[in-house]
């Protein structure tokens, strides 16, 4: 995912009405990409009087990388951001570590299910952010050239796949898909399968509908539908699809901003996951984030003090 300009200005926002505390600095970090000038100018144009008044300076620190990875091993060192976003995938790990403090905000205003997402054992550790759903999305031009017919609401795991590899296999330079393996793309195809991750005593369910759409997604590289993005130079499908480097994106709606900043010229598709074969269905694909969470001790000292006006 690529930061939002939003993201950063409510991860900022967060900060203003706090009691002035003399030469406060708090680190902010989360997703980098093209937008990181928009960002600085939020903070340094639209809410750097404010924050001058409450005595608080926000050093904003994008990461390009595996931004995941960047906040466990900054936590790790103590070495991570006052404020940081988090995702679902991995955020219980941090909270149930004790990594982070507790959201003192009121956030009557949020839907349920979002608060729910980020509550461990009774208590809020971040304030929900987005949520999306995952769509696929194709450059019209590179289908067009392939002669292969666009990917559409009918398509199915199976018709898709021949869709993709008939891309590649009508121009090699263009692979179908870059594929990432993380749960937050493989999900989709999971659940609509009926596959459940937990039975009803809480343990985790690996049954036959999971691993057949296991086996699905990790052998679209093997078919010839896909590529890992890493192999690829790329850490997101998005980058691979507006360097016309794949036909087609598994992504949320972040990919549009990020195609008129990288890609304005591509003529864009957009159509709903394909179907499950056997199911007939398609899988709850949101993502949902959220932030900001906070480390102790020093953003306590901020948070904690906090209004929950």
């Amino acid at each position: 995912m690529l930061l939002r300009p939003a993201r950063t200005l409510a991860a900022a926002t967060m900060l203003l009405g706090l009691p002035a505390l003399a030469n406060e600095t708090v680190r902010i970090s989360g997703w980098g990409g093209s937008e990181v000038a928009i960002v600085n100018g939020l903070l340094t144009d639209v809410l750097a009087e404010k924050l001058a008044k409450e005595g608080i300076t926000v050093k904003y620190e994008p990461v390009d990388g595996e931004f995941s990875q960047f906040i466990i091993n900054g936590l790790s060192a103590g070495t991570a951001p006052d404020l940081f976003y988090v995702d679902i995938f991995w955020a219980r790990s941090v909270f149930s570590a004790g990594q982070a403090l507790p959201v003192t905000q009121d956030v009557s205003g949020f839907a349920a299910n979002l608060v729910g997402a980020f509550t461990y054992e009774g208590k809020l550790y971040a304030i929900p952010k987005d949520f999306n759903t995952l769509a696929v999305h194709f450059n019209k031009d590179i289908f067009d050239d392939a002669g292969v017919a666009y990917p559409s609401d009918g398509d199915t795991w199976k018709t898709l796949q021949e869709k993709l590899v008939a891309v590649h296999e009508a121009l090699p330079e263009v692979d179908g898909l870059c594929l990432v393996p993380e749960y937050a793309r493989f999900g989709a195809f999971a659940l609509s399968t009926g596959w459940t991750p937990f039975d009803s005593r809480g343990r985790t369910m690996l049954d036959q509908r999971f691993r057949r759409a296991f086996e699905f997604y990790t052998g679209l590289v093997k078919s010839g539908a896909a590529v890992l993005a890493a192999d690829a130079g790329q850490s997101w499908a998005g980058g691979c699809l507006a360097s016309e480097r794949a036909a087609i994106a598994i992504e949320g709606a972040w990919i549009i901003s990020a195609l008129r900043d990288s890609a304005p010229n591509m003529n864009l598709g957009t159509v709903r996951m394909p179907k499950d074969p056997e199911s007939g269905k398609r899988g709850i694909s949101s993502l949902r984030s959220a932030g900001p969470s906070t480390r102790p001790p020093r953003s306590a000292r901020l948070l904690q003090r906090s209004p929950s006006s």
